[in-house]
């Protein structure tokens, strides 16, 4: 991967705030920050307890019917 497309995607993580970046000397150092992620994974959490529920229903259903 270039240098261009590293700083692109650098760049784009940065604006949705899951990379921190600071100077070190000429050095920008990045770092992941996880906490926004949290909100997402909580999200899918929800829908995948939705969707489990739903589709274990679905099965008990569809064996009955055999």
């Amino acid at each position: 991967m270039s240098r261009p497309a590293i700083s692109k995607h650098l760049r784009l993580l940065h604006s949705a705030g899951l990379v921190a970046t600071r100077k070190r000397g000429t050095a920008n150092l990045c770092s992941l920050d996880a906490k926004p992620l949290r909100v997402v994974d909580e999200w899918v959490q929800d829908y995948e307890t939705f969707w489990s529920d739903s589709l274990q229903a679905l099965k008990r259903y569809m064996e009955e019917k055999e």
